[in-house]
């Protein structure tokens, strides 16, 4: 009987790279040990100290190590290779065989109700017709105020209903709300501005918790691959939003205004009541995730309940420790990831929500032009940005090859990086060098697509998988907040100075700090349940 049975696989995963080590390392000296890059050495929750796997074994006890135990399972290749691209996060564990039958159509209700997210980038198609009836600063206002409300309604799922409700009953219960949108015919009909507001603000509000729900069952029917699953998720957003714009053109163009926005109405709750009626999360009643779907928060203390965590099934898979909202928001790590949030999404959102401003005014296209590369930047952005970015992050996650960290945190620093230099380009050739200027609109908007992909990915990564609905609803603060103070400072800059020049200078050092911070993020070492050292060592 191998030394390996019955071990959780985490243990089991360090004693198998224990021992090529000792294969690798027997005849030489002296022996000097590799250097850790992986969460799975020294985890308090075998109460390993950081001394345990120093290597400093004589030649004695490493032979009778070898010789006493086997490897079940495994040849030395395959263990070699399994040493050569550690990761820095434990895998999760697969889905029981007996959930897999229905595995794919249930992603599919998924990418059924993610596609109404797509709405938020399409909005913009309205603007000409609303600019001429409310103003030319009312659509802008009215979409900044839509992508609020979608995060406070992704807060309120995530904190509330997910720990009350089903994913099912979730998206079935809030997404009657979107028929607010019909608010905006009577709004145009009597020019009350203040209508048209209300009416988007309710419509988000309907919108966020069918995403959020969304993309959490997405991941939990793909464990092995949380990133690519937000990708695939928010890939099908984009493919909304290119299928919503060709729509509003068309129903603007024959059936006019209003009829438009009562087509947009029923067709965001087709998608939501479709696409939720498949919505099921796996039986995980054999499950380590069971735990991710029961709320077991205590009135007790922190380092209670900890010790109480160790024992459950989600902290011996590597799931983590769940926390309170209060303990995720207090601590540092989610003051820099939401800075980091704030400046990689906010220049995306301003675009999105003027795409069609910039288009016409800045590099001075005709209206049906200015449509159709509305059209066009929605799906390059989701074909180029966002549906690439997961399978990268999670291929670049089992690498050895990274900046820093993982390979998620590694695509956001370059994007933040890469949008700062894009953004400082901009500033100075929007004037008499279109296709550059569209080349770099076109980055802008990738960039955008894959950090609302990694931002997803981040919050499973950075605050463990446990606390991924509560970290993602509160992240999404950050993108609310971008979405109020990017989309309406570009058109008033615009209007003060007649030019884009300072909106790109000011969001180019915005960029920067943003870069900072990315180089400072670090997983929480209390939702893993790791020391401070350690999470420095492996850093």
């Amino acid at each position: 009987m191998s030394l390996t049975d019955g071990l959780p696989h985490i243990f089991r995963r360090r004693l198998l790279e224990k021992k090529v080590e000792l294969l690798d390392e027997l005849d030489a000296a002296p022996y000097t040990p590799p250097a850790r890059n992986s969460f799975d050495e020294g985890s308090v929750l075998f109460e390993d100290t950081d001394g345990d796997f120093d290597g400093d074994f004589d030649a004695t006890a490493s032979r009778s190590l070898l010789g006493a135990s086997t490897v079940s399972g495994a040849t030395h290749s395959d263990v070699a290779q399994l040493t050569r691209k550690p990761t820095l996060f434990p895998p999760e564990p697969g889905l029981p065989a007996e959930a897999k039958d229905l595995k794919w159509l249930r992603i599919l209700g998924s990418c059924i109700v993610v596609m109404s997210n797509g709405v938020q980038y399409s909005l913009s198609q309205f603007s000409p017709a609303v600019s001429e009836k409310l103003g030319p600063s009312t659509m802008a206002s009215a979409i900044s105020l839509l992508i609020c409300f979608f995060t406070l309604g992704c807060i309120f799922h995530g904190t509330v209903l997910m720990t009350v409700l089903d994913v099912r009953q979730s998206v079935l219960l809030t997404s009657p709300l979107v028929f607010s949108l019909l608010l905006s015919n009577v709004a145009l009909q009597t020019g009350t501005r203040w209508l048209m507001l209300l009416s988007f603000s309710l419509t988000g509000f309907g919108i966020g918790p069918s995403f959020l729900s969304a993309i959490i069952h997405m991941q939990f029917w793909l464990p092995k691959n949380p990133a690519l699953a937000s990708s695939v998720a928010m890939a099908f957003g984009g493919l909304g939003s290119v299928a919503m714009a060709i729509l509003i053109e068309a129903a603007i163009d024959t059936r006019g205004v209003s009829s438009s926005f009562t087509l947009l109405a029923f067709t965001l709750a087709g998608l939501q009541v479709f696409g939720g009626l498949l919505l099921k999360m796996p039986d995980l009643s054999e499950s380590h995730a069971k735990d991710l779907l029961v709320s077991h928060r205590s009135k007790l203390d922190a380092s209670a309940r900890f010790t109480k965590s160790k024992d459950t099934d989600a902290f011996r898979h590597g799931l983590g420790i769940e926390l309170r909202p209060q303990e995720i928001v207090g601590s540092w790590q989610f003051a820099l990831f939401w800075v980091s949030a704030f400046t990689a999404v906010g220049p995306g959102y301003a675009l999105f929500a003027n795409l069609t401003m910039v288009f016409k005014e800045s590099l001075g296209m005709p209206h049906r032009v200015a449509s159709t590369w509305v059209i066009l930047v929605n799906l390059i952005a989701t074909l180029l940005g966002r549906l690439p970015t997961g399978y990268v992050a999670d291929r670049w996650n089992i690498s050895q090859r990274k900046l820093f960290g993982s390979g998620s945190r590694s695509m956001f620093l370059l994007f933040h990086c890469s949008q700062m230099a894009a953004l400082a380009a901009s500033a100075y050739i929007y004037r008499g060098h279109e296709y550059l200027a569209l080349f770099l609109i076109l980055v802008l908007t990738c960039i955008f697509g894959g950090c609302n992909v990694l931002i997803a990915a981040l919050s499973r990564e950075l605050f463990a998988p446990i606390n991924s609905s509560a970290v993602y609803g509160l992240i999404l603060t950050s993108t609310a907040a971008s979405a109020l103070v990017y989309p309406n400072l570009l058109p008033a800059l615009h209007r003060i100075t007649g030019e884009d020049f300072t909106y790109n200078i000011i969001c180019s050092f915005a960029s920067a700090a943003g870069t900072l911070c990315c180089l400072m993020l670090k997983p929480l070492p209390q939702a893993y349940g790791i020391s401070t050292s350690l999470l420095d060592l492996n850093s």
